[in-house]
């Protein structure tokens, strides 16, 4: 049975591999000040949706996953679209392997198989307190996550 960590884990990992921005990643859970930053995003699994299935089959599921893309870059009206593009291209269409935690050698037991992205630009140049322009691009993307054969069994 694939767990909620290993699925994480295997999201972030890859994430952390491939995004050509991940220092500015904000984490779940993570406490970060956004005060200073120029442009940043905030990566989150918001649902798990499980179908019918028999008792033997393996473990099949789907996830939503959108990355919050941030900027109050002046000079670059478009580094909050450059953020969720970069997103786009990392994970749409891509299968990611989710491996044991403990043993990172060993053949995957899952995998996620995300589908094509949905961007939504909701930036509305919202004033903040220190009078900066606010861009936010919302990235959306669904996957299917499937346990391996050996892994439901």
């Amino acid at each position: 049975m694939l767990t909620a960590e290993q699925i994480t884990i295997a999201i972030q990992s890859f994430w952390q591999e491939q995004y050509p921005f991940a220092e500015a990643t904000v984490w779940p859970g993570t406490v970060a000040s956004t005060a200073t930053a120029a442009r940043w995003v905030e990566l989150w699994i918001d649902a798990w949706t499980g179908s019918a299935r028999r008792r033997t089959a393996v473990d099949r599921f789907e996830i939503a996953l959108v990355a919050h893309c941030f900027s109050r870059d002046r000079s670059n009206p478009l580094a909050a679209h450059e953020l969720a593009s970069a997103a786009r291209a990392t994970l749409e269409h891509r299968t990611i392997a989710i491996g044991p935690p403990d043993e990172p050698d060993s053949p995957p037991i899952g995998h996620v198989m995300f589908r094509e992205a949905e961007l939504h630009d909701v930036g509305r140049r919202q004033l903040l307190g220190h009078r900066e322009p606010l861009q936010q691009v919302i990235v959306a993307l669904s996957a299917v996550v499937e346990a391996t054969a050996a892994a439901g069994t």
